[in-house]
This record gives structure tokens, C-alpha cells and sequence, in this order.
């Protein structure tokens, strides 16, 4: 077989690897945001909100000196930066008393326990935490960027991207790790001070999953934006 042979059965598997990716993460992304907006409305008991719950759950572990933000910007929201010592939530986590507001804070302050304990990975996960947010949202982007590229250089632009998504793919498989170890340990606090009802503990697992799961159905959709694309591309260069 020639060469112009192994390039086509590459470009074809490559494809076909992107289309059920990024079908497996629109599926998944549509289920995780009916849980958002469900579980929204599922409220949580002896809290005023969030950053309550934040405060309270690194009190507990002798944390102190961490300021908590509002922030109003959502390639910024639910981090924690050990150098600052700040811990940012969303306006409506920051006040909110519902399950997945107050779920979400709870897990964003887990990561300053784990910063503090030296959990294996933590400092990796908060270096690219922020990076991966900001390239989850902004992949589109890039890839429309990468198109008008694609007209002169179709090959080497959709081989980079394939790279660059390689690479989002393996950090978010390892953010995952560190995610559901703060997830345990938001959960363990949230149960053990009475804030979750009996009949909310089901639904307390399926949030925690939710958001463990962020990260990763978020580079997921992005291989259907990468399909998309090479598929514009491909017949865009079938006309000229």
C-alpha cells in the first residue's frame, strides 16, 4: 500500500474515533446538565450558602486564612489557588443553598484540604485546573482558528489538533483521580454534619459524579467539535 493509502485509512480511523467520542460526550454533557438544573432545586440543610459551607468544611481541617470570592467569570469559578489563598465559587454557589451549589463549593474547598494534606497529584491538578477550564471553553475557537489554517496546511492543522487533544484527554483522565478525591471528602462532611436529607443522599452521589465527571465530558464534547471541523475541511478541499 502506498503511503496516500495509510494517510487515507489514518484520516478515516481518526474520524471515526472522533465521531463516537464526541457523541459519548454530548450525551453525557446533556445528562450532566439536567442534573445541574435538578439538583439545583434540591436544598440542603443548616447553610446560608456555599461559601458557608466552604468556610466550615476547612475550618474543620484547621484551615484558615483562605479568602473566599464571588467571582462573576466562568473560566474562573471553582478553583483553589494555594498561592493567593483564595478560593473562588460562582455567584450562585457563593450564595446559594441548593444541593449543587452547595455540593460545588464543598468540593472546591476539598482541594485546599487535599493542598494541605500533600495529596498525591494535587499540585499538578491545581496548575492545570485553571488552563484546562479556560481550553474547554475556548476549543471552539481554536478550531475555527485552525480551519482558515486548514485551507493552506489541512494536514498538519488537523494532526496538531489531534495532538493538542491528546494531550487534554490524558489531563483530564488525571484530574479525575484528584476530582473524586475531593469529591469524597466534600461528601464525607456534607453527611457527617447533617447538611443533606435522608432522601438526598442518591442524589448527593449523582452531583458528586457530576462534577468529578466536568472536566472530562467537557474535552469529550470537544472531539465533536474536531469532527465537525475536519469534516468542513475535508469538503472544502474536495471543491477547490
Amino acid at each position: 500500500m502506498s503511503s496516500t493509502d495509510w494517510m487515507l485509512i489514518v484520516a478515516i480511523a481518526g474520524i471515526l474515533l472522533l465521531m463516537a467520542i464526541g457523541y459519548a460526550g454530548l450525551y453525557f454533557r446533556y445528562r450532566m446538565l439536567g442534573r445541574k438544573e435538578n439538583y439545583r432545586n434540591i436544598q440542603t440543610k443548616n447553610l446560608t450558602g456555599g461559601k458557608e459551607a466552604a468556610e466550615k468544611l476547612m475550618a474543620e481541617y484547621d484551615i484558615s486564612g483562605v479568602e473566599i470570592k464571588q467571582i462573576d467569570n466562568v473560566l474562573l469559578e471553582y478553583y483553589y489557588s494555594p498561592r493567593s489563598k483564595q478560593l473562588h465559587l460562582s455567584v450562585r454557589s457563593y450564595h446559594g443553598v441548593g444541593l449543587y451549589q452547595v455540593a460545588r463549593a464543598a468540593h472546591t474547598a476539598a482541594h485546599a484540604v487535599q493542598h494541605e494534606r500533600a495529596y498525591p497529584g494535587i499540585d499538578v491538578y491545581l496548575f492545570f485546573a485553571p488552563i484546562m477550564e479556560v481550553w474547554s471553553r475556548l476549543f471552539p475557537l481554536f478550531v475555527i482558528v485552525l480551519f482558515i489554517m486548514g485551507s493552506c496546511e489541512l494536514k498538519w492543522a488537523f494532526v496538531l489538533l489531534l495532538l493538542l487533544y491528546a494531550v487534554s484527554f490524558v489531563v483530564s483522565l488525571l484530574m479525575r483521580r484528584v476530582d473524586k478525591g475531593a469529591a469524597d471528602i466534600a461528601k464525607e462532611w456534607l453527611l457527617s454534619h447533617d447538611h443533606i436529607y435522608q432522601k438526598d443522599i442518591e442524589a448527593l452521589d449523582k452531583t458528586m459524579k457530576a462534577i468529578i465527571d466536568y472536566n472530562f465530558i467537557a474535552i469529550l464534547t470537544a472531539g465533536f467539535t474536531i469532527f465537525q471541523s475536519k469534516r468542513g475541511w475535508l469538503n472544502s478541499s474536495a471543491t477547490v
